[in-house]
């Protein structure tokens, strides 16, 4: 059984990733997404840094607890830490990778 899990989720659709520590070992996820303009994602951080990057189109990204919002444009990315959750949108039609580290 999972002892933690770092869940995405996208509105509309099922649980999109997750990691977990299995066995005493952090399972990382790494996974290409596509949002459509104004198609949010939000995930819940574990305390493991969880890593967004744009790839094409612009996104958003707040946390929180963190007083800045982020605008990433293609090749920028970001990454956040601790816990709490994080919000990403499609400012336009994007492509996201992420990576939970």
């Amino acid at each position: 059984m999972a002892q933690n899990c770092t869940e995405l989720y996208m509105p509309g659709r099922e649980r999109v990733f997750a990691t977990m520590i299995w066995a005493g070992t952090e399972v990382p996820i790494r996974a290409t997404l596509t949002l459509e303009i104004g198609e949010v994602i939000s995930l819940r951080l574990s305390g493991r840094p969880f890593r967004v990057a744009c790839i094409t189109g612009r996104l958003w990204a707040t946390v929180d607890g963190d007083v800045e919002d982020y605008v990433l444009l293609p090749g920028e990315a970001r990454t956040f830490r601790g816990r709490g959750t994080v919000v990403i949108q499609g400012l336009e039609a994007a492509t996201a990778r992420v990576d939970c580290n």
